[in-house]
């Protein structure tokens, strides 16, 4: 609500199954009624969508193809879960979806409760949106934690607790952006931080600006034509393998593609690269 620049449009499950709404552009208050259609047509209308505590049974398969396919033509993703999304029969166990995730959990995985020492990585300070916070002498503790889990080859880590347990990792995925936050109590930053000169404390600027951050600027738009390659890794020694990956709303054969690489010493490569 501090935010002008975003306006909210929240659904959230009733005991008995219904749906309470919240539509800050029709003037805020309550009401009821159903999820609105996922398709591409309703999508288009937002540039970013915030998934709670879902089991992954939440999404038919056809609505969760529609959710990839917004993030691959540039929308965001930002993943609010705990328990039920990031468990066993969470957001994982639906294919669409876990394409998108940037991690993956272990076997055993478990949201530890605790007191835990959180800071931005190197990573998370470079980012230019995060720079005024990562300015900050210290940020507040968290109380849970999800883990173990396992960070994937094209993700990256910009928040994690001094044991090096990742709290919030990001990626690409196509021309749109995911970000992950492994943890159920980052709401209590919102306790006890003083506010800004735009009235918004600590946690209320962390949001604000990781959402601006997954939202696609105008020039952004969704350009089917585009074909993104992916490295997991920004250098590499000599003899060491390295994943690379590409990504684009455009389909291409069912064989895949070929990826020509030119070393220094004039020598091409071609590389089969599978679906």
């Amino acid at each position: 609500l501090a935010e002008k620049n975003l306006q909210l449009n929240a659904f959230v499950r009733a005991g008995d199954g219904a749906f309470i709404n919240f539509d800050e552009q029709a003037g805020g208050g309550l009401g009821g009624g159903a999820l609105p259609p996922l398709n591409a047509e309703h999508l288009r209308q937002f540039k970013a969508v915030i998934l709670g505590d879902l089991p992954g049974s939440a999404f038919s398969p056809a609505d969760a193809t529609e959710i990839q396919q917004f993030v691959e033509k540039g929308g965001g993703l930002l993943l609010l879960g705990a328990r039920t999304a990031y468990g066993a029969e969470g957001l994982a166990a639906n294919e669409p979806i876990r394409q998108l995730l940037p991690v993956r959990s272990e076997p055993g995985a478990a949201m530890r409760e605790g007191r835990f020492s959180v800071d931005f990585t190197p990573a998370g300070r470079n980012l230019p949106v995060f720079t005024g916070l990562a300015e900050e002498i210290r940020l507040p503790p968290l109380l849970s934690i999800w883990g173990p889990v396992q960070t994937g080859d094209f993700a990256t880590t910009y928040l994690s607790a001094t044991d090096g347990s990742p709290v919030l990792v990001g990626r690409r995925y196509g021309q749109g952006r995911v970000a992950m936050v492994l943890s159920e109590s980052l709401w209590r930053w919102q306790m006890g931080s003083n506010s800004d000169e735009t009235g918004k404390g600590f946690y209320g600027r962390f949001v604000t600006q990781l959402l601006h951050w997954l939202s696609p600027s105008q020039e952004d738009g969704g350009n089917e034509e585009l074909l993104q390659v992916l490295l997991a890794a920004p250098e590499v020694d000599l003899r060491e393998q390295i994943v690379i990956g590409a990504v684009g709303g455009k389909a291409t054969a069912a064989g895949g593609l070929t990826c020509r690489l030119q070393a220094p010493s004039g020598k091409n490569y071609a590389l089969p690269m599978l679906p």
